[in-house]
């Protein structure tokens, strides 16, 4: 079960400043650089979590039970004077 961090453990990233993304995550500890770890709730596959990235509830969020779970994320980027906005979508669906 993840431990509650207080607010001021917390790092200054986006995935751990949003409320519902923190919720997702683990831990606050970064298992590889910039990058958090997401255990998927349906217990099929685990990931990487970008440090810049946030999500918010349905529709983003989805999930039913073990067999599906739906998300919808957005990474910022800065890259010289523009900002770059990369949404990933990532479906799991596991066989019941």
């Amino acid at each position: 079960m993840k431990k509650e961090a207080d607010s001021k453990e917390l790092p200054n990233t986006a995935a751990f400043q949003d409320e519902f993304t923190r919720s997702l995550l683990d831990s606050p500890e970064e298992v590889e650089d910039g990058h958090y770890l997401f255990e998927s709730k349906t217990g099929g596959y685990s990931m990487l979590w970008p440090k810049n990235a946030v999500t918010d509830g349905p529709p983003f969020y989805q999930r039913t039970k073990d067999s599906f779970e739906k998300i919808i994320f957005m990474k910022q980027m800065k890259k010289e004077i523009i900002d770059i906005h990369l949404v990933v979508h990532i479906q799991h669906m596991a066989k019941v």
